[in-house]
């Protein structure tokens, strides 16, 4: 649940950024097979642990998302940034790093506040303050990231939010940790675009899904209309592929506008935003912000819920 130009970021230079100790209230990489304490005991009911916890932490993938929270939670001036230029759309929300707004997490929740299982999984759910928010709609709610850091932050937003049905877990959305059928409802928060393969988590969110299942995320695409979306969207595509019905799509930022303004106010904040993140950071969000700029036109980012179909022949 991060910002793509933060990822981008430091994926790019993940490798050149000097190592951080991380916070002495988080849980060590060494003692991070003990993140299952933070499971209630419902998990045990559909919990199907297909790779270790260990493996999936020592990834190289897992190190640099690890390296990005370790960023952006020790950066107060981006998320003074971020407020800046949300305003009142903003969350407002500690440990919230990505381009969602009040609206867009509303939206959700009349999904989730429709759904009648109430079983809520938020995938790439970072340090878990959004996932927090369903807590109070859905019986029962988990929030699954790919860093440890990130989990062991959200379970410190989950201890204060006392959301008490709440589970989190360390795990690979390539590779989702449950039994099939197990989820109502599943979110993604700008999160899946970053799928390394499409037709994994396609396939993976699908049987995860209940039947007439929903599955809501927010994504950056040139996706306009639900008829152009199989030439348009890869994500969408496979999504269909696989027997994903879209219900509903919404253009949550047009013009890109709010995306527009965290990067003016960045660049306000420029010589304190690389005291604190670095210049090489720094100068791939700039980057990022040219890349959108002469996209302007053509990128949306879209609120997309789909339904699980139980029609079998839809599925290639």
């Amino acid at each position: 649940m991060l910002p793509l130009n933060i990822i981008a970021g430091a994926a790019a230079c993940s490798k050149r950024m000097p190592a951080r100790k991380a916070s002495a209230s988080l849980v060590p990489l060494s003692h991070v097979a003990n993140i299952r304490i933070i499971l209630m005991d419902a998990d045990k009911d559909f919990i199907q642990r297909r790779v270790a916890i260990s493996e999936i932490c020592e990834s190289d993938i897992a190190r640099t998302y690890d390296e990005i929270y370790r960023v952006l939670l020790s950066s107060n001036v981006f998320t003074e940034a971020l407020a800046a230029a949300m305003g009142e759309k903003g969350l407002d929300l500690l440990g919230q790093f990505s381009f969602a707004t009040r609206d867009d997490v509303a939206a959700i929740i009349r999904l989730v506040r429709n759904d009648k299982h109430g079983r809520i999984l938020d995938v790439g759910c970072g340090t878990g303050s959004i996932t927090n928010k369903f807590s109070k709609r859905g019986k029962y709610v988990c929030g699954l990231d790919i860093s440890h850091f990130a989990i062991n932050g959200a379970h410190h937003f989950r201890s204060c939010a006392r959301s008490e049905n709440v589970s989190l877990i360390v795990g690979d959305f390539h590779r989702l940790p449950f039994k099939k059928e197990s989820f109502s409802t599943i979110i993604g928060i700008d999160s899946l675009q970053n799928a390394n393969s499409r037709e994994s988590i396609a396939a993976e969110l699908y049987r995860v899904a209940m039947p007439q299942g929903t599955l809501a995320f927010t994504t950056w695409t040139h996706f306009t209309s639900r008829q152009g979306s199989r030439c348009s969207d890869p994500l969408v595509s496979a999504l269909e592929d696989v027997g994903f019905v879209i219900s509903d799509v919404t253009d949550t930022d047009p013009g890109l506008n709010n995306q527009i303004k965290v990067y003016i106010e960045i660049g306000k904040r420029k010589e304190r935003l690389i005291q604190e993140m670095g210049d090489e950071v720094f100068r791939t969000i700039v980057t990022e912000a040219r890349h959108f700029a002469q996209r302007i036109n053509k990128v949306r980012r879209l609120l997309i819920v789909l339904r699980k179909s139980q029609d079998q022949s839809r599925k290639k």
